[in-house]
Order: C-alpha cells, then sequence, then structure tokens
C-alpha cells in the first residue's frame, strides 16, 4: 500500500520525516513534450517502513517543503537517475543532492551498464516487475488501477541498494576493484595497477558476496 501526497500540509509534514531517515529510495513520473519541456506527474518514495506518492501535479511550489532531495544527510537511491533529476529540477528548481544509482553500482561491479530496473530486480531479487505503463499519460487523472499497481514497483530499489552498499563494506573494496579484478573461487584478485594500495590484493569473497557479483 501507498499514501498519497496531494496538498503542501501534508508534504511539508512527510518532508520533516523524510529528513531524519538515512536513506530514501525514489522514482518519479513525468512528461516530456520536447527535449527541455518536461512536466514531474509523480514522485514516488520509499522509506523502508512505507511508499508515499506525492502528486506533483497538485502542489505547486514544492521548494520550501521538500527539502530531503537536497539534503546531505539523506541519501537518495535511484535507477538511472538522470531523466528523474531533470524531472524533479522542472518540480522544485533546485538540485538533488547525495545520489546513489543502483545503475552505476551495478556496473562497478562488473554488470550490465545500460540494466533496466526491471532486469536487475529479476537478476539480483528474483521478482518480475511490471513496466506495462511505460507509455501511459500519467498527466491525466484520476490514475488507474493499473498505474497504481506499477508505482509498487519501487518497493525493491532499496533492497538493491543495500546488497550493493554490504558488498562494498564488508569486503573493503574501493568502487572499481570488484569490476577490474578476477573472481577465482573464493578470492577476488586485483592486480597491482589496479588495487587502492598499488600492490596485488586477495580479498576473500563469501557465497553470499558472490551473489551479489553475478
Amino acid at each position: 500500500m501507498f499514501t498519497l501526497i496531494e496538498t503542501s500540509e501534508d508534504l511539508l509534514f512527510l518532508n520533516q520525516e523524510l529528513l531524519q531517515c538515512p536513506c530514501v529510495a525514489i522514482d518519479t513520473e513525468f512528461r516530456r513534450t520536447t527535449k527541455d519541456n518536461m512536466k514531474l506527474a509523480l514522485m514516488q518514495v520509499n522509506d523502508s517502513n512505507e511508499i508515499y506518492l506525492i502528486d506533483c501535479l497538485q502542489i505547486k511550489e514544492p521548494k520550501e517543503i521538500c527539502s530531503f532531495l537536497s539534503s546531505q544527510d539523506t541519501k537518495k537511491i535511484f535507477h538511472s537517475c538522470r531523466e528523474d533529476i531533470e524531472a524533479i529540477y522542472s518540480w522544485t528548481k533546485q538540485g538533488v543532492l547525495n545520489i546513489y544509482d543502483t545503475q552505476i553500482a551495478n556496473s562497478l561491479l562488473g554488470g550490465s551498464f545500460s540494466i533496466s530496473y526491471q532486469a536487475l530486480v529479476k537478476e539480483k531479487i528474483g521478482l518480475v516487475v511490471s513496466k506495462d505503463e511505460t507509455r501511459t499519460n500519467w498527466l491525466r487523472r484520476p490514475l488507474t488501477e493499473s498505474q497504481l499497481n506499477q508505482i509498487m514497483g519501487i518497493d525493491w530499489l532499496e533492497d538493491i541498494y543495500k546488497n550493493i552498499f554490504h558488498f562494498y563494506v564488508s569486503t573493503g573494496c574501493r568502487v572499481s576493484e570488484p569490476f577490474l579484478g578476477e573472481l577465482s573461487n573464493d578470492w577476488l584478485i586485483v592486480d597491482e595497477q589496479h588495487s587502492k594500495n598499488k600492490a596485488v590484493r586477495h580479498i576473500q569473497i563469501n557465497d553470499e558476496q558472490k551473489d551479489i557479483l553475478k
């Protein structure tokens, strides 16, 4: 389920809650008519406990009441964030700070740089996320049941982030080492040219960490 945010008062209250979160997962739905003309329709936010659906068409002046987007203390998790950031800027006229992009993180672990969110969820978690409403008109109201069902797909974005983040913390790898190293049985071997200390590194990898690399 999700909570619909349609007023400035509700967004102000939500903003104060999100400023206390260490990380939130975000996805957007927008309409682009030309290269420079973009309109943000919806923003989906998952704070690990609940999904919030912010109706951006109903909230006209969000700049002062969505400061969590520009807070350095709250990490924003996206998948392939470029257009999301553009869409958010078209609404708030402010940049988004402290971003973690799961598409880029996956590529640095040796995966495909261009992998879609749906493909990444299926590969890492084994679930199929519907994207039937890719070409739908998100500016039209009321939203259909099919559109609302698609929104729930953001639920897995934070799980992917946690898996990848856990890999780096538990192995001590720097960002590029999993991509540049060679996996041999239970070891990730990084040559001196690519290791962070300029010496050959042998990093022991358990089965859980191997699954993340796959």
